[in-house]
């Protein structure tokens, strides 16, 4: 039986504070990770900024992209109430526009352009929180940052069922995002089973 795929822009609406350093952005996306992995999910771009962020996700429906939004919130909003103290993450307002195939190009390229249209980098290539670095990372790596790319991808398939319960609950933090995109890693994870 072949389940169709269908394309969904995910996106935060508001203008406080999500992010404030890199422990925040490492742990919301270590939890893309785990939630795509769980959801059966496959992010194809991401952009996490400080007030906001874009995800460009491939499910079968979009009851899987709403569950999947709500474990990030929930996860994520509890990380930020405990560490400032502060219910900002609480609030977050996630809007989940379905893409149609034909637009899917431009909505990934505006998802990965994203930080340069809000000045934070002059190149979409030097902003550390999205996925536009693992995409094209094979082609622009010098060789010994190609080999530890594809280390730390090894690093992620080498992970056991009781390591990955233990990333999904939160208990011990595994960065993703210097390295690997998450659908590589769910990709590399998957092929374990």
């Amino acid at each position: 039986m072949c389940v169709m795929k269908e394309f969904y822009h995910l996106y935060s609406l508001g203008e406080n504070v999500l992010f404030r350093g890199d422990e925040d952005y490492i742990f919301f996306n270590n939890k893309l990770a785990v939630s795509a992995y769980l959801n059966g999910v496959c992010v194809l771009a991401y952009a996490i900024m400080s007030s906001h962020f874009h995800i460009i996700l491939k499910v079968s429906d979009v009851g899987i992209a709403e569950r999947f939004v709500a474990v990030v919130k929930k996860q994520y909003a509890m990380h930020y109430h405990h560490r400032y103290r502060k219910a900002n993450a609480m609030d977050i307002k996630v809007s989940i526009d379905p893409v149609d195939y034909s637009a899917i190009v431009d909505k990934v390229t505006y998802v990965l352009k994203n930080p340069v249209h809000h000045y934070l980098k002059i190149l979409p290539f030097e902003y550390r929180y999205s996925s536009i670095g693992a995409m094209f990372v094979r082609h622009i790596l010098i060789p010994d940052a190609k080999s530890c790319y594809e280390n730390s991808l090894k690093r992620v398939a080498d992970l056991r069922s009781s390591q990955l319960k233990t990333l999904a609950a939160g208990q011990k933090h595994y960065g993703t995002t210097m390295c690997g995109s998450l659908c590589l890693i769910c990709s590399k994870i998957r092929g374990m089973q």
